[in-house]
């Protein structure tokens, strides 16, 4: 074989190398190295004359390749099962959380999350659950757990979840997942709201001992009482201390949680569904401030900015009643064709602590007749009304107590 032949031949089968290096030349089970250092034998292939002095470029650049191949491959990390849709076996029973992979309940050995899914029968099917009637945010599952009982009680339960992959220290990351009460069914356990839910990232090794809480630091915490019948959206930035490979949700830490009736007959827990879990890397051209631990604006919290609205009427979510004579009063605001029924303010225990009838003035913050300055706080508020149409709803919020 001539020069000239051999050195056109070489041209072809360098082409031909660089194709079977991009498509990988059907070698994806065996991986890059092995493929490089089969084609590089020369001396089984008998090509060590024609390739000649290519030889050591293309060791070294097969080497380089095996590099940015790796690199090219890795894949950011994911929240394994982060929307449920994996099941063991579809649940038919609550307390089945060990069937979702990739999730535990901190290892305790008597607090029992629920997992759920259309496709599960009794306990474990959607929509219709023993606590509440929801929908899944995304897919066919979702989870559920105790958050906490009534004020005062050990009885938390938490999720926890985890990573494809350690996360990276130092790197911000954008963490996110949906939570909701759901509609009560008429004869739930729920019905309580709580603040202070928080996610915190670890090893995974912390052990929730019966149903007392955990003593972790949570790296995002929501302040605000949750409650809310519709999906919510909580979204935080964090940047990652460690390789961390869990994560924990639920009433994390010392700091004790404020618990508030909020609707039903019989509350004794504060119960929330969650759904669609994702981490991301955070955008390197994200605002400075977004390093600070929160929530996206209003997305962790009950109250809309000024309060809730509906035909013909609406009630103010905070009010200041220290006598300046600037919004000292609490009180529906109705239009004539409008009639409400009932109105009734409520402490965190359920207790009817105020009502209001059309005509009357609002609450000035005091109870026992006026002869005690209520703490400041949320309470919740139920309203019957019926609309100019003739159509009669209940309503629920809430109202902050601002001093």
């Amino acid at each position: 074989m001539g020069v000239q032949s051999q050195q056109s031949l070489a041209q072809r089968t360098k082409k031909i190398w660089f194709k079977l290096f991009w498509l990988r030349c059907g070698e994806a089970e065996r991986g890059f190295p092995a493929f490089f250092c089969k084609f590089l034998d020369m001396n089984q292939i008998g090509l060590v004359g024609l390739f000649g002095k290519h030889r050591t470029f293309l060791r070294t650049f097969a080497a380089s390749a095996v590099v940015l191949s790796s690199t090219l491959l890795t894949q950011a990390q994911t929240v394994v099962n982060g929307s449920f849709e994996q099941m063991d076996a579809p649940p038919n029973n609550s307390g089945q959380w060990s069937l979702a992979p990739g999730w535990t309940n901190a290892g305790s050995a008597v607090a029992d999350p629920d997992a759920y899914h259309l496709d599960g029968s009794a306990g474990g099917d959607l929509p219709e659950t023993p606590v509440a009637i929801v929908q899944p945010y995304h897919g066919r599952g979702l989870m559920g757990f105790q958050a906490t009982g009534p004020a005062g009680t050990n009885s938390s339960e938490y999720l926890r979840g985890t990573f494809d992959q350690p996360l990276t220290p130092g790197q911000r990351y954008e963490f996110s997942f949906h939570i909701t009460n759901g509609d009560l069914t008429a004869f739930s356990a729920a019905g309580l709201g709580v603040s202070g839910l928080g996610v915190a990232f670890s090893q995974g090794s912390e052990v929730q001992v019966g149903q007392m809480a955990l003593a972790m630091d949570p790296t995002f915490r929501m302040t605000s009482v949750l409650y809310d019948t519709a999906w919510r959206e909580i979204k935080f930035v964090f940047t990652a201390a460690d390789d961390w490979t869990h994560f924990t949700i639920g009433l994390l830490g010392p700091d004790p949680a404020e618990v508030y009736y909020v609707a039903g007959n019989n509350a004794q827990m504060a119960y929330y569904f969650v759904d669609h879990f994702q981490i991301a890397e955070a955008a390197a051209d994200m605002d400075p401030a977004a390093d600070q631990v929160k929530g996206e604006k209003n997305d962790d919290v009950v109250e809309p900015t000024d309060g809730i609205n509906g035909p013909g009427w609406f009630v103010p979510n905070a009010f200041t009643p220290n006598f300046d004579g600037d919004n000292d009063a609490f009180l529906p605001v109705v239009d004539a064709a409008v009639s409400v029924r009932r109105f009734e303010l409520f402490n965190r225990w359920g207790q009817v602590i105020w009502q209001w009838q059309p005509g009357e003035a609002g609450w000035d913050g005091t109870i026992a007749g006026g002869a005690v300055r209520a703490e400041s706080g949320v309470y919740i508020w139920k309203m019957q009304v019926k609309d100019a149409s003739g159509k009669r709803t209940e309503e629920t919020g809430q109202v902050a107590l601002l001093r």
